[in-house]
């Protein structure tokens, strides 16, 4: 099931966005339009600290505005 990262510099708007055929809006760190109607199932975050000497971003995950949530791959 296919989903929608969002970074820097998108440049469809929040309805151009949501008219995709996609149901599932991750954030990136950087600052993006809100997505119409759904919102994000998934946002990412700056962790100032480095984990074990790397850098990272923290992801959280939500229930969208329609109660859509993050779908996750289970191996076979």
């Amino acid at each position: 099931m296919p989903g929608l990262y969002v970074g820097a510099n998108a440049i469809l708007d929040r309805r151009q966005r949501y008219d995709l055929p996609f149901e599932h809006y991750w954030q990136s760190e950087s600052e993006v339009p809100p997505v119409a109607v759904r919102s994000y199932q998934m946002v990412q975050s700056f962790v100032g600290q480095p984990v074990n000497g790397i850098g990272i971003d923290q992801d959280i995950t939500y229930i969208d505005d329609e109660a859509g949530v993050p779908q996750w791959l289970q191996p076979a």
